[in-house]
């Protein structure tokens, strides 16, 4: 009986019937590789207290500086459309020295400011989040 070249799915060669490999020790390379996975036994952490739960302080603070960033121009822009007895424009100017409100220089100081108050907030959560994130994962 004459057997064809063999092929696999994508229509490349797998060599003639006289080189082929068999099928026993093909099973056994398939179940090798799959059982050469690591998979987390019973014992393994859960992987809210594993160490890759450290945060990384770049990320944080960039993430947070911008999230009040946004707040901040989200509150200017707030304040321009409704009425003043509504604005939170004291607030503003009691938690960022040098913000005036409706003037270029004090909305340039509140940006900068805002940006430096999310970043700070980043650099101090992180390393406290990093330090009881460590010290409860043993």
């Amino acid at each position: 009986m004459h057997d064809p070249e063999r092929q696999d799915s994508a229509g490349k060669s797998l060599g003639s019937p006289a080189f082929r490999v068999p099928a026993d020790h093909m099973k056994f390379t398939i179940v090798a590789e799959l059982g050469s996975a690591k998979r987390p036994g019973p014992t393994a952490a859960p992987p809210f207290i594993r160490s890759k739960t450290m945060l990384n302080v770049k990320i944080v603070s960039l993430a947070l500086a911008t999230t009040t960033l946004v707040s901040f121009l989200l509150c200017i822009a707030y304040g321009l459309v409704t009425p003043e007895r509504l604005h939170m424009h004291t607030l503003l100017e009691q938690v960022l020295p040098g913000f005036k409100w409706l003037t270029w220089q004090g909305f340039a100081i509140g940006f900068v400011e805002s940006f430096l108050w999310g970043a700070y907030a980043g650099l101090v959560y992180v390393p406290i989040y990093n330090f009881f994130a460590r010290r409860f994962a043993r």
